[in-house]
């Protein structure tokens, strides 16, 4: 077993802001887990992105019976190389790789970077700057190298 400090994080784990007026629109997220396609549609009433999987809805039930559609107003798409862990399907999260931050019905992409398991990721844009993630609860999904992510 891995020896990880067991202590909270400190500080956010990435800058956050608002998503540039200028950022592509994106009313669809397609990702491909490698015999499971993932979707994520915007809807604009509710401010959030809807799940689905393999053509059915992703639904949860909280501890007071209270049911509904998962939703975030936050996607984050980090494309990871993949690996067999005792035949598990596992995630390298460290190193680089490509990047999205979906909000507002809009996406930045770029590139994700960290050279330590404790440390926060970075997301850069293309030019180098930094990507701010907007505020609000989100849901990250590590992408397989060897599956993708698409978007329209």
């Amino acid at each position: 077993a891995r020896q990880y400090e067991d202590e909270p994080p400190t500080g956010p784990i990435w800058e956050f802001g608002p998503m540039p007026a200028d950022a592509a629109p994106a009313n669809a997220v397609h990702i491909n887990f490698v015999g499971t396609g993932v979707d994520w549609t915007w809807d604009q009433a509710t401010g959030t992105w809807l799940r689905s999987a393999d053509g059915a809805e992703s639904n949860f039930r909280d501890e007071d019976e209270t049911e509904g559609r998962i939703g975030f107003p936050v996607l984050i798409g980090l494309v990871s190389e993949q690996y067999s862990n005792n035949g598990l399907p596992s995630s390298h999260t460290t190193g680089t790789g490509q990047a999205w931050v979906f909000a507002d019905g809009k996406v930045i992409e770029g590139t994700w970077a960290r050279e330590t398991e404790t440390e926060w990721y970075t997301l850069t844009d293309a030019a180098g700057n930094t990507i701010a993630v907007p505020p609000g609860q989100a849901w990250i999904s590590l992408v397989p190298d060897t599956g993708g992510l698409t978007y329209e």
